[in-house]
């Protein structure tokens, strides 16, 4: 009679301490489920370099981050890590505008130059001398669909400026008009 009582109290302990694992995991693997972004879908900045009309939404977006001081003939060149390349496709003769946005920190936009080019024509100058739009993005490029609309962007910091360049980050939008 002893002996069941004590394999009893010892299957009892048993399913309590597992029971009290188990409980001690679900908690933990809902805590990185609904509090971390571990499992959260996610853009891959480096590989998302298609811009597309067909889908449902109204604006993509592309990122270039921590943008850097150089001079500008670096900055034209592949030499300049502040780069993004990417592809405008739809229906085609569709109008379509490109804008930078300003994210993280920002400095005067007299400072801050690009250099746009495709297989047919550059684009350049500094943000301060393009139009804004009605959202306060910066107007760098109007065009409409053809056969080819590969873009390849460059973006820094006037080498003369003295200022703080930390967390200077530019947004790419693509908005149909």
């Amino acid at each position: 009679m002893i002996k069941k009582k004590k394999k009893t109290k010892k299957r009892k302990s048993k399913l309590l301490s597992i029971t009290i694992i188990l409980v001690l995991f679900v908690f933990f693997f809902g805590y990185i489920i609904i509090v971390t972004d571990y499992l959260k879908p996610g853009i891959d900045e480096l590989t998302a370099s298609y811009i597309s009309f067909n889908n449902a939404k109204p604006t993509d977006i592309l990122k270039i981050p921590n943008i850097k001081r150089m001079s500008d003939k670096k900055g034209k060149t592949s030499n300049n890590d502040n780069n993004i390349s990417f592809e405008v496709t739809g229906e085609k003769d569709k109008s379509y505008e490109i804008l930078l946005y300003s994210v993280g920190n920002s400095i005067d936009e007299s400072n801050i130059k690009f250099y746009l080019e495709n297989k047919n024509n550059t684009k350049e100058g500094k943000l301060v001398d393009f139009k804004t739009d009605i959202d306060n993005g910066k107007i760098i490029y109007k065009g409409k669909i053809t056969d080819d609309n590969k873009y390849k962007l460059y973006i820094w910091i006037d080498n003369n400026y003295k200022g703080n360049t930390k967390n200077i980050s530019y947004e790419i939008r693509i908005k149909s008009r």
